[in-house]
């Protein structure tokens, strides 16, 4: 076998030493070479590499086909990808504990980067529960057919509270351009202390005056507010 068939194998090292981190047995490992990387693995194999892996820390074989060595080689890539797909919230240290590397922030930050996964603050939305997402759909379909003339006698108004200070809860996550509405990468918020709410309506006429509103917002606070 030359050197560059036993390059193909270090894929498959890499698999099994981060299946065998994930608590998996061997009989898990071997189905999830076979199935991913289509080749057949000893339970011999895996527990001898995970016994050096853990007596030496080392996985590939030390030799060099010439050249100045890649600081991250493409099977190296592959299961930082795949760290990156299970927590899209994990951090550059995180992620170079997790995989042994000898590598600086600034290179995983420069790969990570190159292969799509730049570095996004999680956007913030209200929380929205279960009952209100099914609200909100049942609404959506009822009203699916409506027309421009049915939906210019609605009125639709909201009030929000404003949180006027807060501490800095930045999160930030690990996405590719394509992925900006996925839900799991937003950040949700409550009501706290220390805000204003204001009142708002719009209509197919546009939107109408934003109103801030002091104390508890009655019946009658509601009244007042349609005579603005």
């Amino acid at each position: 076998m030359n050197k560059q068939q036993h390059l193909l194998t270090e894929v498959i090292k890499y698999a099994i030493i981060y299946d065998k981190k994930q608590g998996k047995k061997n009989i898990e490992v071997i189905k999830s070479i076979e199935e991913h990387h289509e080749r057949k693995v000893h339970s011999t194999t895996i527990t001898n590499l995970w016994k050096r892996y853990q007596e030496t820390g080392l996985i590939s074989n030390q030799w060099n086909i010439g050249g100045r060595p890649k600081l991250i080689m493409s099977e190296q890539e592959e299961m930082i990808e795949q760290l990156i797909l299970d927590d899209r919230r994990i951090t550059l240290n995180e992620v170079i504990q997790e995989l042994d590397m000898s590598v600086s922030k600034q290179t995983m930050n420069r790969t990570l980067n190159d292969m799509g996964f730049k570095v996004y603050q999680s956007t913030v939305k209200p929380f929205l529960s279960n009952n209100s997402k099914r609200l909100i759909l049942e609404f959506a379909n009822r009203h699916s057919r409506w027309t421009e003339g049915d939906w210019s006698h609605v009125l639709f108004r909201d009030e929000s509270k404003f949180q006027l200070s807060s501490a800095d809860g930045r999160v930030f996550i690990r996405k590719e351009p394509t992925e900006e509405f996925r839900q799991e990468f937003y950040q949700s918020k409550v009501s706290q202390e220390k805000s204003i709410m204001l009142w708002g309506a719009i209509s197919i006429e546009g939107p109408g005056p934003l109103v801030l509103v002091e104390g508890n917002l009655d019946s009658n606070g509601y009244l007042d507010l349609f005579s603005i």
